[in-house]
This record gives structure tokens, C-alpha cells and sequence, in this order.
């Protein structure tokens, strides 16, 4: 499969001026901004172009197999580093704030192209179950604090021309942070990209800030998204296909890329499931109170970890061990929130997946039909 590291590879002598910044390359900053960059860059002050930083990391190893993205990335910035396209591109405003009392992890960077245009990049989770319950707590927690320091970066870095970007959590802070910074940064900047990227609350989605900037918005969701569906998702999204299999498919790396066009390989639209968790979520957080989300939340990430997984990886190697701790756990919940955390839970499994957990409850003797039938108030727990 062709993916964005054979694009970097491919398009190592073709310059901005003959093909201007585009999708791929946005992709390609996304993961970028993954790297353990504080080695080379020590403070936002520090600069260095993407071939020293290459050079820099080049004793850097991914070589355990949850270290798979790290490896993947290392090889796109090499690929960078040696390529007369990214090459000189210089990178600077590191920057990797994490505050456990804030529960807070916030890290971004600017890249300079050949126009003098930057691109504002922010970093977004990893595929740990941690990771991904902190995408889900932006439905009772907006702002985040992360988000916060997005606004605040956005008004310090958007001094001339920029677009904006960011991978999963770190496209909803672009998108975020886009819409509720100062006016004239948010003059400056011409296009935010969010790739499998969570949506905002729907009270930021109808507020003027996000309605001014919504047209520079482009929204890449992959055909069976699980990330990009959680919250109100921007529309129009543009879905891209990807040669991984259920909850993989949010790494990019999996999104095939058609080098003529200089753009992901398209779907007409998301698959059938995840359309109808696209829905469910939406009818879910428009019925919850915070509290209730908070509540939602707390209680899928504690059914996940029973599972033991640390990672999504994990999570799906095993799915029958998986699903039968999991549906363990969840006998204590209110029929109305199990039945969310059922359907939310199968999506993790992708194709065959309801089948699989309809069966592992039937043995573990969950009464599917009697305790999927919501209840006609609140899902939280008496």
C-alpha cells in the first residue's frame, strides 16, 4: 500500500512551488509533532530544520511492538530529513506541556514553509485506553485545559499567514482553538485541518467563533471512524480509505494515498456503523446532562480497562477474552447506559463485532433484549 512515507520519499525533489502544500503534507506534519522532539529542541525558542532534526533522532529506536507509530514516524521524518521538499523546512515553538494536576497534555509545534506561511501543529493522543478517554472527556469538559493553551498559541504564533493542524485530539484543538482565539490571528489563518480529529460540544458548533471559521474547516475521517465520530463532527467530512480494520484505521499511516492527485484515496462516505455511532453519539450528548456525560465516560473506561488492555491494540488482539471481562464489568450498569457502552464497545471489534458481543453476553447470561430497553429517564446510575 502507498501511504504518506512513500509520498515523502517520492516527492523528495518536488518544491512547494511546483506543488503547492496540500493534504499529504498536512498528514505528514500531524505525525511529526508525535516525535520526542525535546531532545532537539530544548525550548520554543530553539529552531532547527527538518534535516538536522532527522539527524538529531537518529539514534532514536522504536524497536518493541507497541513502539509500531514511533517506528513509523521516525521513518516518515527520515524520509523528511532527505528530502529536498522538507528538508529545509525549519521547525520552531516546540513546545510539551503536561500537568497531572490539570490532567493536561498539550504539545505543539511551528513549521515555516519556503512563502513564510507557518503551520500551527498540534500533538494528539496515542492509542492507549487512556488516551482515548481523554478525547471522550471533551463532551462534559469544554474547554479542556489543553484547548486553552491551544487559543493561547494560536494568538502568540498566527502573526502572519498559517494553517492550522492536528491528528485526533490534536485536530480538535486546531479546530478549537481556530474558533475562540483573538480576531485578527484568526484573520491570518487560511485553512485547519482535523484528521480523525473529535468534534466540538454542540454549543461551540452553533457559536459565532466556530461559524466564522467553519469554511476553512476540512475534516478527514476515515470509513469506519471511531475517534472522529465522538462529539458534533464538523460537516461536511471528507472520508479517505484506510487498509487497517476497525479502531486501527485512526492511524494514518493505514490511509492509502494516490500520488497523482497528491491526496488520500476517497470513500464516498463512512461505513454503515459508523454512521450509526455518529448518530447514537450525537442523540446520546444531546439527552445527557454533563454530569450524566462525566458519568458515561468514567463508567466505558473503567468497562475497557477490565479488560486489562493498556492499549487499542491490545483491546482487539484477543477479542473474545476481551469481550467476555468486559461484558463481566458491565453487569452492575443501568440497562440504558450498557446498552451504549455495548454498541460503543462492538465498534472497537469492527466487522462481526456485534456478533461476537451478542454471543459472549448470551453465555454470560445478559438478557440482551430485556436490558437493552431504555429506560424513560436519566442513563446515569440510581
Amino acid at each position: 500500500m502507498y501511504n504518506m512515507v512513500d509520498y515523502a520519499r517520492d516527492m523528495g525533489t518536488a518544491p512547494f512551488s511546483d506543488v503547492p502544500f496540500g493534504e499529504i503534507d498536512q498528514a505528514i506534519l500531524a505525525q511529526l509533532v508525535y516525535l520526542p522532539l525535546e531532545r532537539a529542541l530544548p525550548s520554543p525558542s530553539a529552531r532547527m530544520t527538518m534535516s538536522a532534526l532527522s539527524q538529531a533522532l537518529e539514534d532514536e529506536t522504536a524497536d518493541k511492538i507497541y513502539e509500531i507509530l514511533l517506528r513509523d514516524r521516525l521513518q516518515l521524518l527520515h524520509a523528511c530529513g532527505q528530502s529536498a521538499r522538507y528538508g529545509d523546512l525549519l521547525v520552531s515553538g516546540f513546545v510539551n506541556d503536561i500537568s497531572h494536576e490539570d490532567e493536561m497534555q498539550f504539545c505543539a509545534m511551528v513549521v515555516t514553509l519556503p512563502d513564510h506561511r507557518r503551520a500551527l501543529c498540534f500533538r494528539g493522543t496515542d492509542l492507549t485506553l487512556a488516551g482515548w478517554k481523554e478525547d471522550l472527556n471533551m463532551s462534559f469538559d469544554e474547554p479542556t485545559p489543553a484547548q486553552r493553551r491551544a487559543v493561547e498559541y494560536i494568538n502568540e504564533h498566527a502573526g502572519v499567514p498559517c494553517i492550522v493542524l492536528g491528528h485526533s485530539k490534536g485536530g480538535n484543538l486546531a479546530v478549537y482553538g481556530s474558533a475562540f482565539c483573538d480576531a485578527l490571528p484568526q484573520s491570518r489563518i487560511t485553512q485547519i485541518y482535523t484528521n480523525d480529529g473529535p468534534g466540538l460540544s454542540p454549543a461551540s458548533i452553533s457559536s459565532a467563533p466556530y461559524q466564522a471559521i467553519a469554511p476553512r474547516i476540512i475534516s478527514l475521517l476515515p470509513q469506519n471512524s471511531l475517534v472522529g465520530v465522538l462529539l458534533s463532527q464538523h460537516k461536511p467530512y471528507q472520508v479517505v480509505y484506510s487498509r487497517a480494520v476497525g479502531v486501527l484505521e485512526h492511524n494514518p499511516f493505514s490511509w492509502e494515498v494516490e500520488r497523482k492527485n497528491h491526496a488520500f484515496v476517497r470513500r464516498e462516505e463512512l461505513s454503515r456503523t459508523s454512521l450509526m455511532m455518529d448518530e447514537t453519539m450525537d442523540e446520546w450528548l444531546a439527552r445527557m446532562s454533563l454530569d450524566e456525560r462525566r458519568t458515561f465516560a468514567d463508567t466505558l473506561y473503567e468497562v475497557l480497562s477490565a479488560s486489562e488492555s493498556k492499549t487499542l491494540g491490545e483491546l482487539v488482539k484477543n477479542p473474545r477474552r476481551s469481550a467476555e471481562r468486559m461484558l463481566k464489568a458491565m453487569k452492575g450498569i443501568d440497562p440504558m447506559t450498557r446498552k451504549a457502552v455495548r454498541q460503543l464497545i462492538a465498534r472497537f471489534f469492527s466487522v462481526g463485532a456485534e456478533v461476537l458481543v451478542s454471543r459472549t453476553a448470551e453465555a454470560l447470561g445478559i438478557d440482551q433484549d430485556k436490558d437493552d430497553e431504555p429506560p424513560e429517564k436519566s442513563i446515569t446510575s440510581e
